[in-house]
This record gives C-alpha cells, sequence and structure tokens, in this order.
C-alpha cells in the first residue's frame, strides 16, 4: 500500500487539487499513480469536483488536467475552546444569509466547508449551526452576468464600461477603473474612478444595467483608494467633502438604545440627569445626519449645527405634506 492509500475522498481532492495546480502534465493514471488508486477513481473524483462547481477539464492538446479558474482550498480549521467553536458558527450564519446574492452558491459551500471539522457532540452541550442566526437588512438584487464581469474586473485590475441609470436621469456609458466593493444596508456600491467624472465616484450595482471587460489592466499604485479615509463615518457609504459635527439629543426611552451601539467612528455622549444622553459625532455630510435624525421619530432632536436643526425642519414639513397634514 502507498503513502496515500488511505486517504479519504476528501482529502484526496485536497492531493489532485495540489498536483494539479503544480502545472505539470497529470492524466488520470498519473494521478491515480500518485494516490494508490486506480484510475475509475480518479475520474469519479474529478466528476465530483465538477459537480461541486470546481473548473477542471482536460486539456488534449497539452494532455493534462487544467484549472479553467483558479482554485484555493480552506486550511484545516483547528477549534481551540467553546468560544472559538461559537465564532466559527456566528460566522457561518452570517455567510448563509447572502443567499439570496450572486454570491449564493459560493456562500453556501463555503459555510459547509466551514462547518465540516466542528466538534462531535459532547454529553454537557450541543453546539450546532440551527442555534445561532444572524440578521441583517435584505441584500439587493444585481445581475448575476454584471456581478461577475464587475468583481472580476476588480479582482484583476481592469478597466470596465459599464452601462448606468441613476434616478429620474437617461442611461449613460461610463469608463470605470473598479477600486472598492462595498455591501451597505442592504445594497452593492461599486467604488470607482469615474472617466467622465475624473474623480471617484459610488456606482448603485443595481443600476448597472451593462458592463463589459475592456481587458485593459490599471495599476493600483496610480489609484490608490483608503477605504478608511474615503467613508468617513460607519454609517454612509457616499463620501462628503468634510465630516459636519452634530449633536442630537435622545430622550430616556431610547438612550440605552443609544448607549448600546457604535453609530459613528470616535462618537461621544453626553449623559443628562434626566436620563436623556446627547450623542455627538461627525457625520458625512448634514443630508446623511438628517436622515439619521428623522428615523428615530419624535425621540430624536437635532442641537447642532444650525444648519441640520434646519434640514430636519424642512424635511418635516414635506413629509407633512405628502400626508395632507
Amino acid at each position: 500500500m502507498g503513502k496515500y492509500a488511505e486517504i479519504i475522498p476528501g482529502d484526496r481532492v485536497e492531493r489532485i487539487i495540489d498536483l494539479i495546480q503544480t502545472g505539470k502534465a497529470y492524466t488520470a493514471a498519473q494521478l491515480a499513480g500518485h494516490l494508490c488508486v486506480d484510475d475509475r477513481t480518479i475520474r469519479r473524483d474529478i466528476k465530483h469536483m465538477q459537480k461541486d462547481g470546481i473548473k477542471i477539464a482536460w486539456n488534449r492538446r497539452e494532455e493534462k488536467y487544467e484549472f479553467l479558474e483558479p482554485v484555493q482550498k480552506i486550511p484545516k480549521i483547528i477549534l481551540k475552546g467553546e468560544d472559538a467553536i461559537t465564532a466559527l458558527l456566528i460566522a457561518s450564519s452570517v455567510l448563509r444569509d447572502f443567499r439570496y446574492t450572486p454570491l449564493a452558491a459560493e456562500m453556501e459551500e463555503l459555510t459547509k466547508n466551514l462547518t465540516a471539522n466542528l466538534p462531535e457532540i459532547t454529553a454537557k452541550y450541543q453546539l450546532t449551526t440551527q442555534k445561532y442566526s444572524y440578521v441583517h437588512s435584505q441584500m439587493a438584487g444585481v445581475a448575476p452576468m454584471i456581478w461577475k464581469v464587475v468583481v472580476h474586473g476588480l479582482n484583476v485590475n481592469h478597466k470596465l464600461i459599464i452601462t448606468y441609470g441613476a434616478p429620474h436621469k437617461p442611461l449613460t456609458k461610463r469608463e470605470i477603473i473598479p477600486l472598492h466593493l462595498r455591501g451597505y444596508k442592504g445594497g452593492w456600491y461599486i467604488i470607482a474612478h469615474c472617466k467622465l467624472r475624473n474623480q471617484q465616484r459610488t456606482f448603485n450595482m443595481s443600476r448597472i444595467q451593462g458592463a463589459e471587460d475592456t481587458g485593459e489592466e490599471f495599476s493600483r499604485v496610480a489609484y490608490t483608494f483608503d477605504p478608511d479615509h474615503y467613508f468617513t463615518c460607519k454609517q454612509e457609504i457616499f463620501r462628503a467633502e468634510g465630516p459636519e459635527y452634530c449633536e442630537v439629543k435622545f430622550t430616556p426611552y431610547v438612550a440605552v438604545r443609544v448607549r448600546e451601539v457604535t453609530w459613528f467612528d470616535e462618537q461621544k455622549i453626553k449623559e443628562h440627569t434626566d436620563g436623556s444622553v446627547t450623542l455627538c459625532f461627525e457625520a458625512a455630510d448634514l443630508f446623511s445626519a438628517a436622515r439619521f435624525v428623522l428615523q428615530w421619530g419624535g425621540e430624536a432632536k437635532a442641537l447642532k449645527p444650525k444648519q441640520l436643526v434646519d434640514n430636519v425642519r424642512a424635511c418635516i414639513v414635506e413629509l407633512a405634506k405628502q400626508h395632507n397634514l
């Protein structure tokens, strides 16, 4: 019996991947020889790999198996302690919530791989994926082919041409340099350098009607992107000219909730004797800050700056008009 004679199917697939990724020419018989099995077993393993979404094919010209797309193995996970197990289960539940996105199949497979090495059930407790869940905003739909072209361009640094439709505006063609993909409050956004505007802009992926990979490579050195600098606070997706210092007072009824969450980077909370609190923060812009205040209804009052107070008041007046109040 050879060195790998007792390899289980899952581990045998990993060995097949390792051998093919060396770039050497391997036939089914040669792979079988390395793994000490017959070539029928190798062909069966390859069929299972193809069924699982691994794009592997026989290259007749070079007489070898090769991958049509990059394959990245997930290393074995060693879990140390209950906290590590719990962290893995929660992470897996987060991945499952992406089942309605273009990444659905990949997320499901990744979840299976992550949880494949969970420890056996002990007598004291059961740690199963059914015990944990995570709820976030429902993700907006993105056409699969649009997603594939844009994300590929981002990964390999290719310039793209997109057909984009902003609300109440005609479709336009843009040449863009994709720099960063961000999932935010149920939507997907690609931040890119727009040739038409000659500056970095944010494009809603759901509004891209067409996408073409030009095949032209660009240098990321010439288009640096720093997420921490671009996104001035956790509450926003769009970049502003500069952060705006704001103060918003909250009633005692919602004060506990305000204290619980980090709404903005480097926020500060002032406590008041009546149980109310004032949240001090820097917003990306005053329009965004006004939306933040309005979502609290009558439990929040804008204090500073004056323009924020005016913006909130104007929004309330317009809202009243819309409802004939």
